[in-house]
């Protein structure tokens, strides 16, 4: 008896367990933004889920590396974008860790890394430690010493934060600054009787190929005098004709003045004889020589005086100076003969 049999199609439908992760298509991600840029799509992150259903409707969030809230992300497409303008200065990269993550239950996830590195704008001037400078210098300051380390700094990159440094044409060639340091020395001899200050800017620019910014400090110097000159007279020799019998004692009979253009004690000028002399002194202030007694006693009619003008540096420098006085007797006023002499014949035996 042959076999009875039946035949039906069966049906069946493999129900999903959440058994698969969501995967990144990378596990690294490296971006470059510029700083200063208006919140801006990045890119958009993609996950894949092998699961179905809720256990295949993915999620995107931030999980660290954003404190400050810098970066959105949206949670159904993965779009990552910044949510303000990013500084590099502030913060120069980021490490996002970006977390996917299905609705299957228990829900599976996966993670990946987004590097994000913030590109430089020059959007930084230059800046000097102080916005103005004041040295002294000696004017015996041999060439290509250091006056001032005007030195800059620029929180730029690259070129952006280079600096180039030049001077104003007030600093007249007297003062060069190091084009890469900023260091200012003397480019000349110094002379503080020919000018005593100067005043010029020092330029700080960065070397930005597109839009260089740059600063400016003022430097100030004042030029220290030394003892370099020694005191002259205004008038050498002095000559002076006095009559013996005008003069009365302690009376001024003439003035020797000197002038020194050093400046402060280097300048100032005292005043006395080199030697000692009769019948005169000198006012070691004012170099007023007067008289110490009546010049009727003087048997010369003639006096030479040696005046020393001397200064008060350290060392002190001096000059001589010549005084001559030419004493006149007084006129006489008594009875005079019309002729000093005369010739007069008389014969011997003469009657009286």
């Amino acid at each position: 008896v042959p076999p009875n049999f039946a035949k039906a199609k069966v049906h069946i439908t493999v129900l999903d367990e959440n058994d698969n992760a969501p995967a990144f298509g990378r596990q690294h991600y490296s971006l470059e933004v510029p700083e200063n840029q208006e919140p801006v799509e990045l890119f958009t992150l993609k996950a894949t889920d092998l699961d179905t259903g809720e256990s295949g409707r993915l999620e995107y969030k931030i999980s660290a590396g954003d404190p400050d809230g810098d970066f959105r992300l949206d949670g159904f497409s993965g779009a990552l974008s910044t949510s303000r303008p990013l500084d590099r200065e502030r913060k120069n990269s980021y490490s996002l860790e970006v977390v996917v993550q299905d609705h299957g239950s228990p829900s599976l996830s996966s993670t990946a890394t987004v590097e994000i590195s913030v590109l430089d704008v020059n959007d930084n001037s230059p800046k000097f430690g102080s916005s103005s400078y004041t040295v002294d210098v000696s004017e015996d300051a041999a060439v290509g010493l250091v006056v001032l380390d005007a030195t800059a700094t620029d929180v730029d990159e690259g070129e952006n934060g280079q600096i180039l440094y030049f001077l104003s044409q007030e600093a007249k060639g007297a003062f060069t600054v190091h084009p890469d340091t900023g260091r200012i020395t003397t480019a000349a001899l110094l002379d503080r009787e020919k000018r005593a200050s100067y005043m010029f800017q020092v330029y700080a620019v960065d070397l930005s190929p597109a839009a260089p910014r740059n600063t400016t400090a003022q430097v100030s110097v004042s030029i220290l005098d030394v003892n370099d000159n020694a005191p002259f007279f205004i008038q050498d020799p002095l000559i002076i004709n006095v009559s013996s019998g005008s003069v009365s004692t302690h009376q001024v009979v003439a003035t020797m003045r000197a002038e020194d253009k050093d400046f402060g004690a280097n300048g100032s000028v005292f005043y006395r004889f080199a030697m000692p002399v009769r019948g005169f002194a000198i006012n070691s202030l004012t170099g007023e020589i007067r008289t110490t007694e009546k010049l009727q006693t003087l048997t010369q009619t003639q006096r030479t005086l040696i005046v020393e003008a001397m200064d008060q540096g350290s060392p002190p420098q001096s000059s001589l100076g010549v005084v001559i006085v030419y004493v006149k007797e007084q006129d006489y006023k008594g009875i005079r003969f019309s002729r000093t002499a005369r010739d007069v014949s008389i014969q011997e035996n003469a009657a009286k």
